[in-house]
């Protein structure tokens, strides 16, 4: 790697490309306005934080040259960096890792930590990193509701990304309903009981209702969380 150089009058210029570690890491947080990113070590499990500046580059898993904005929590990327200067030199998102991109179809396992998707089973474990609106959140955050992307390698599972999320809904003045059947969207269709709360995706929806032949429709939107 490159060192850096030493200038007359005894200050030192650090040279562009100049680093003195490498890391394998997850990206948990951005803060473009202080030009920092804070990474997860999986093997030490424990989150740092990096500078970057203008000469820092940002690559793709092809080599090609990325902006940081284009950059996403949840990415395991490959670094190069000077250690004590905590300054970033080189990033690239890691070849080496599979992404499931934004999927729906999946089941959902905690007690066993398996994720079933495209016919195949993925392990997760106490490292890997869960994130819902750029914030790190827990595994039990996921509905199979959501629409989600999956990182990892091998079978094993580095981060999970809800890209879209969902909400809940309870119907007040339910009486005379309680026993019918209550539709909201293609997604959820079931038969309504006292109190009931059901998770919905995030969205706009049609909420249909029906009892006894007496029927009513009306439009919500469900917020994350």
């Amino acid at each position: 790697s490159a060192e850096p150089q030493v200038q007359q009058g005894g200050f030192v210029k650090i040279a562009p490309g100049a680093y003195d570690s490498i890391d394998t890491a997850i990206v948990v947080e951005k803060k473009e306005e202080e030009k920092t990113i804070t990474f997860f070590n999986r093997k030490k499990q424990r989150n740092y934080t990096l500078n970057y500046d203008g000469i820092t580059k940002f690559m793709d898993k092809y080599g090609s040259l990325i902006s940081v904005g284009q950059l996403q929590e949840g990415e395991v990327v490959e670094l190069q960096f000077l250690k004590d200067e905590k300054l970033l030199s080189s990033l690239m998102i890691s070849p080496a890792v599979w992404t499931l991109d934004e999927i729906t179809k999946y089941e959902l396992d905690l007690e066993s930590g398996i994720i079933k998707a495209m016919n195949e089973e993925y392990v997760f474990h106490e490292n890997t990193v869960v994130f819902s609106e750029g914030k790190q959140v827990t595994l039990s955050d996921i509905c199979n509701l959501d629409r989600i992307t999956v990182r990892g390698k091998d079978y094993s599972i580095y981060s999970i990304t809800i890209e879209t999320g969902h909400g809940y809904l309870s119907l007040e003045n339910d009486d005379y309903f309680v026993g019918g059947w209550i539709e909201v969207g293609q997604k959820v269709i079931q038969k309504i009981e006292e109190d009931m709360i059901l998770e919905v995706p995030e969205g706009t929806h049609s909420v249909y209702l029906s009892h006894s032949g007496i029927e009513g429709v009306k439009e919500v939107e469900i917020k994350r969380n």
